[in-house]
């Protein structure tokens, strides 16, 4: 595979499991681009455009990553965020197999619709994954770890937002991507969570305050993130194929009568036009667009 493309294609997803890459199926690769240009012919040239200007500025470079979170008002407004910012990918990890991923519709606007949103087993199993994918781990804490005290790593470097585009940051960073793991609204990073930690970052607090709520630091952090390295690295946006196939994913979720079309004037695409509106070539985590509850 051309490591410029980033989109491999196998035999089996089997064969692979490292998100960094997406991934197409040998026997559907040959439709790649097909479904664009068929859905493209329903959709007005304004949607188009618009869906052309925003892929243009989505990365997946950053990645949050959210351990036990579950208030639905805050996964909907971390979602809108990174939507907001441009960012693909939201991973949820839940140490509790009953604890449910949750969307507020008049928080999240539909955000998630444009989004990746995936659940991972354990936050273990996401941090070993996303590293072997070149993200380096960042744990958010508070600044006094006051929540994370009894997990807190010695010894590991500790960065703030408001330094986030230091020589510091960059020199620990070494060209890596960037997964940030958010913690639990009442109990912050479990222990495990920072168990897979290469560093710290938090927000600086000059208030009588003493927490922020987690969607409000989520959108400072990735803020800074973006703003960052965004600047330095020529790769932080996706490439033209991962672009091509956003965009066949969004037109098969967005087109009236998608399904109805593809059945009725092009069957043969249907194995391939229900692999891209499902969204199975972010796997190896399982894509929340599946089956995504709501409140």
């Amino acid at each position: 595979m051309d490591s410029s493309q980033r989109i491999w294609s196998g035999a089996s997803d089997l064969s692979r499991k490292i998100p960094g890459e997406y991934f197409i199926p040998k026997s559907l690769q040959s439709d790649f681009g097909s479904l664009l240009t068929f859905l493209g012919t329903f959709a007005t040239d304004t949607r188009t455009e618009r869906f052309v200007r925003v892929s243009k500025a989505r990365s997946r470079f950053i990645v949050p990553v959210f351990e036990n979170t579950h208030h639905s008002h805050n996964i909907s407004a971390i979602l809108r965020t990174a939507d907001a910012l441009g960012l693909q990918d939201a991973i949820f990890c839940y140490s509790e197999t009953d604890m449910r991923f949750r969307l507020k519709d008049s928080v999240e606007r539909g955000s998630s619709d444009w989004l990746s949103p995936r659940r991972a087993g354990s936050v273990t199993q996401c941090a070993e994954t996303l590293r072997a994918s070149g993200f380096c781990i960042l744990a958010v804490s508070l600044p006094s770890f006051e929540r994370t005290a009894e997990h807190y790593r010695g010894g590991l470097p500790s960065f703030s937002a408001q330094n986030i585009d230091s020589p510091h940051f960059e020199s620990f960073r070494a060209g890596r991507k960037v997964a940030l793991i958010f913690g639990n609204e009442l109990h912050g990073v479990s222990e495990e969570g920072t168990s897979q930690a290469d560093g710290y970052v938090h927000v600086d607090m000059h208030g009588f305050v003493e927490s922020l709520n987690v969607s409000v630091c989520a959108g400072i952090l990735l803020q800074a993130l973006r703003c960052s390295l965004e600047a330095k690295e020529p790769g932080f946006r996706i490439s033209d194929d991962e672009r091509g196939l956003l965009l066949e994913h969004w037109m098969a979720r967005s087109v009236t009568r998608a399904t109805e079309l593809v059945q009725v004037h092009r069957p043969a695409l249907w194995p391939y036009f229900d692999f891209v509106r499902k969204g199975l070539f972010f796997d190896p985590f399982n894509n929340l667009h599946v089956r995504k509850p709501r409140l």
